[in-house]
């Protein structure tokens, strides 16, 4: 009454397919990241490590090299066993589907406080880099190259149109590195002034002169309490009742130093949000 379904054989051909997509989606990571490795060696040399000190680093270079390097991969595994380009150029969709959401996030509504999880790396944080990041840029380059593979079987390999490519490619990777450095740099930048008060009640003085008293008044001056976000906006110093630039050499007299620095600063959040003022640099720390 009812055809008959071959239930069995269309399940085995599934379990083939997700096997393929899966093998795959596993070791493109692990193996264009050694790929990239000397690509990567080659933008440290170039002044672009993304280090910024002890716990702090950029992972964008890594993943533009995984971006490069990947479609060799795959356009490689592709030559080799051409069973797997049907599954192999859409392995992106799963990382990349879970990772851009958030990616997306981050750049239309960038936090203050903390840099780019999904780009930056600490002793804290950077999970981020490589469970999301990174495999999705690896699995993305990967896909692309067993796409390249595919265009080529329908259309035979011509020297102008390889060459072309190539020219796009480069020019590509050359946009963005300046993209990605540029990013680096604006997010290094802001992220760098924002300061944390430490203290139980730190004053914000208009003026900053009155630090530079032997004894400054409390008066009628705002004060800000334990935890309240600012933002950097000039620094200053100040030495013998005198206001000077950070960098000046403090006097010595005998082993006493007599320096104190200052610093004017936006409040980011509170009653207070957007008041600018003068505050002692002691009552300050970068992080919450």
């Amino acid at each position: 009454m009812f055809e008959s379904v071959e239930w069995p054989g269309q399940g085995i051909l599934f379990l083939r397919v997700a096997f393929r997509y899966f093998i795959q989606l596993g070791l493109s990571h692990p193996v264009t990241f050694l790929a990239s490795m000397p690509v990567s060696a080659a933008l440290s040399r170039l002044g672009l490590s993304g280090d910024h000190g002890p716990g702090i680093q950029f992972s964008g270079y890594e993943a533009l090299a995984c971006l490069v390097v990947g479609p060799l991969i795959g356009w490689a595994v592709g030559r080799f066993k051409p069973s797997l380009v049907a599954t192999g150029r859409w392995i992106w969709i799963l990382p990349v589907g879970v990772t851009l959401p958030d990616a997306l996030s981050e750049l239309r509504h960038p936090s203050v406080y903390h840099l780019p999880s999904l780009l930056f790396g600490s002793s804290e944080l950077g999970l981020g880099v490589f469970l999301f990041t990174l495999p999705a840029c690896a699995a993305a380059g990967y896909s692309v190259g067993m796409a390249f593979l595919s265009l080529n079987r329908r259309w035979p390999t011509s020297f102008r149109r390889t060459a072309i490519l190539s020219s796009i490619a480069i020019g590509l990777a050359g946009v963005l590195t300046g993209m990605i450095h540029h990013f680096e740099r604006t997010s290094v930048e802001r992220w760098a002034k924002i300061r944390f008060v430490w203290s139980e009640a730190l004053q914000v003085s208009p003026d900053p002169k009155l630090f530079c008293r032997e004894f400054t008044p409390a008066g009628d001056l705002t004060v800000l309490g334990r935890g309240t976000p600012v933002e950097k906006v000039d620094r200053r110093a100040c030495r013998e009742g005198e206001v000077v630039p950070a960098d000046t050499a403090p006097p010595r007299g005998g082993d006493h130093y007599s320096l104190v620095g200052i610093e004017k600063i936006r409040v980011l959040e509170g009653y207070d949000k957007g008041l600018e003022g003068w505050v002692l640099v002691s009552g300050l720390s970068n992080t919450d």
